[in-house]
């Protein structure tokens, strides 16, 4: 599945995946090639593969051109209405736009109004983590608001066809969130592609998502102040060059991402600071290896360096050992602490050590 949890992106993902899944390619190819404005049936005795990979772009293209004009980015006049809200006016021209397109193998089986799957939760958590925007908001009654559930929900609400000129209409649910500092509007998009192994149409998703938001400056005065407090250090390692190290990559993915953002973003900057901070001989152990990243919402990457006495093993248990012993210093503003992560290591290597980390 790649990046994402649930959302298969590219024509090749898309058909592989169709190809192996659905009970009736027909149906299927056929319900794309509506999407597409492709009228021409295809005989049964034909190769359904080519001509459904070309309507599978088609049909994204039509989504992309749909969404342009659904998809509207917060006014200024909206701006003037609410800065009133705020402790400082928005900024005067919207961000964005932020583009998320695909197929989603299984929405289709919750029903309307309800609430999005987990795994599209963490799609949209990914989504709004990798275009650096915000997964926590503060709403007007000074609630934590967990901004990809609440972009899911929209998403799941009941959809309104709209008529753009092309004479091609999607289903259309409008995304919209209003807080004091911080406004995100946009719509959402999508047919439904028939899997064939029940009676509903809506098997899968062709999607196109796309947000844009406005902030104060305030906000993002904050956001910078946050991120600098959780800025990771990296402390070098003594090694000869040539000598070999052992490589390490530590993910930790984390579950029911709401509120807590901050709080768990800063049990992971503890830890990893601390787990750096250690020592022998006046030397580091762990080195931390740029460039980190948690590029995923729930998902955390880090990359140790450690001589070769130090195993993957030993890396895993210390770094699980800092982030337990930091969940137990979070406030969480009076909620439960949040249940640690799950960690796997996804890369051990045994190398040179890269010339940048000698001394």
């Amino acid at each position: 599945m790649g990046f994402y949890d649930s959302l298969l992106d590219g024509t090749r993902s898309i058909g592989g995946w169709l190809g192996e899944n659905v009970g009736n390619l027909q149906d299927a190819a056929n319900a794309i090639a509506s999407a597409a404005g492709d009228e021409n049936s295809l005989p049964d005795d034909n190769n359904i593969y080519p001509k459904m990979f070309l309507d599978l772009n088609g049909a994204e293209s039509n989504l992309y051109f749909y969404v342009q004009t659904v998809a509207l980015p917060p006014t200024s006049s909206k701006t003037a209405e609410t800065s009133h809200t705020s402790s400082s006016a928005f900024q005067p021209a919207p961000e964005g736009p932020f583009d998320m397109t695909g197929l989603w193998t299984n929405p289709g089986f919750v029903a309307s109004g309800m609430m999005a799957p987990s795994n599209v939760n963490s799609d949209l958590r990914k989504f709004l983590t990798i275009n650096n925007l915000p997964l926590v908001l503060t709403d007007h009654n000074g609630k934590p608001m967990d901004v990809a559930q609440e972009i899911g929900k929209q998403m799941f609400a009941a959809p309104k066809d709209q008529n753009p000129a092309d004479g091609i209409s999607f289903p259309t649910m409008i995304v919209k969130i209003d807080v004091p500092e911080y406004q995100i509007q946009g719509a959402h998009c999508y047919y439904s592609i028939p899997l064939g192994i029940d009676d509903s149409p809506d098997g899968a998703w062709h999607v196109y998502l796309r947000l844009y938001t406005m902030s104060t400056p305030t906000f993002e005065q904050q956001r910078a102040a946050k991120a600098k407090e959780f800025r990771l250090k990296s402390n070098g390692l003594t090694f000869p060059p040539g000598s070999f190290v052992n490589t390490t990559v530590v993910s930790a993915t984390w579950t029911g991402l709401t509120w807590l953002n901050d709080d768990i973003t800063a049990i992971m900057s503890n830890a990893a600071n601390a787990m750096a901070s250690i020592t022998s001989g006046g030397e580091a152990v762990y080195q931390l290896q740029g460039p980190w990243m948690a590029a995923a919402g729930d998902l955390f990457i880090y990359t140790w360096v450690t001589a070769l006495t130090v195993g993957s093993h030993d890396v895993l248990t210390t770094f699980t050992n800092e982030v337990n012993t930091a969940i137990q210093n979070v406030t969480g503003g009076g909620q439960p602490v949040p249940i640690g992560p799950a960690f796997e290591i996804t890369f051990r290597q045994s190398s040179v050590v890269p010339t940048s980390m000698t001394r």
